[in-house]
């Protein structure tokens, strides 16, 4: 990366962390999600998926993002239930990836 390339992503980070913007907080070590700091590594639930704070490079360029490392589904009391678990009569919890769905004969539907 050239002196001039360098110096301008230095000062994009510069800029984020010093705006105050919605969200950014500052001396966060790790992921600030909605105004909440989470550290390298920490897992958190957000619905029924499960987050983490994971850092990450692309050459020279460091970042933070939050992939989604567990998912279930709301079952028809508003817990997060596992796939292949009930959800409610004759509902049960499909999970594909990030994304869930509800099969079966539901009664009550």
């Amino acid at each position: 990366m050239n002196t001039l390339a360098y110096g301008l992503v230095l000062l994009a980070v510069i800029v984020v962390v010093q705006s105050q913007l919605p969200g950014i907080i500052k001396g966060c070590p790790g992921c600030s999600v909605k105004g909440v700091c989470y550290f390298p590594n920490q897992e958190w639930k957000q619905g029924c998926w499960t987050k983490k704070c994971v850092l990450y490079s692309s050459g020279d360029l460091q970042g933070w993002k939050t992939p989604i490392v567990k998912t279930q589904c709301p079952d028809n009391l508003g817990r997060c239930v596992d796939h292949g678990q009930q959800v409610s009569d004759g509902c049960f919890c499909k999970v594909n990836g990030w994304q869930w769905s509800v099969i079966g004969k539901c009664y009550g539907k």
